[in-house]
């Protein structure tokens, strides 16, 4: 899944909110149900058809109210289930937007996880890489990591994710962080 950017201001689809939106689309347009699941490729017809549509239905419903817009697909507020279900897109996701981290997934199974074995770590446990700013210096040093952290992350174990994609506050274990222009840990 990616984000969508509709008039200047980045929305990231939860999955109900891409189910949902597929529901609409597809009473709409005649895109195969494997398309929504990158079945047949993320790079095929069908799937560049399905982005452009879901960018045109959020386009519309943009325009329709903004506010309502804003409130209901541009926000997201996610319990303990839906934020462990969402977390590793929505931090691929920010870290594609801001630049300022990079999403490592581990492939070590989640403390007590209910699926297979096969699906187990899967975006379950990941390590977030903290990165610097980007400064004239390190421009000159090019050679140098920007790397200064590292946040492992056990979705299973993140309370709850309320925000947007510029500003969200993630609840992991009881302490917050603060993905915004940079990431805050209280």
């Amino acid at each position: 899944m990616s984000y969508y950017i509709i008039d200047g201001m980045p929305v990231f689809l939860t999955w109900s909110k891409y189910y949902q939106l597929r529901e609409e689309i597809m009473r709409r347009n005649k895109i195969g149900d494997d398309c929504f699941f990158g079945i047949r490729g993320w790079d095929s017809n069908e799937a560049e058809l399905l982005s452009n549509t879901i960018s045109e239905v959020l386009l519309e419903k943009s325009q329709k109210d903004i506010n309502t817009f804003r409130r209901q697909w541009a926000n997201f507020s996610m319990g303990q289930d839906e934020a462990a279900d969402n977390a590793w897109e929505l931090l691929f996701d920010y870290c594609h937007l801001t630049k300022n981290a990079v999403l490592n997934n581990l492939n070590v199974p989640a403390e007590g996880y209910r699926e297979s074995p096969q699906t187990a770590f899967l975006g379950r446990v990941f390590a977030l890489n903290l990165c610097g700013p980007e400064t004239s210096l390190f421009k000159r040093l090019r050679g140098k990591s920007r790397l200064v952290g590292r946040l492992v992350i056990d979705s299973e174990q993140i309370e709850s994710i309320d925000g947007n994609l510029e500003n969200f506050l993630l609840v992991y274990r009881g302490l917050p962080i603060r993905f915004s222009s940079c990431i805050e840990i209280a």
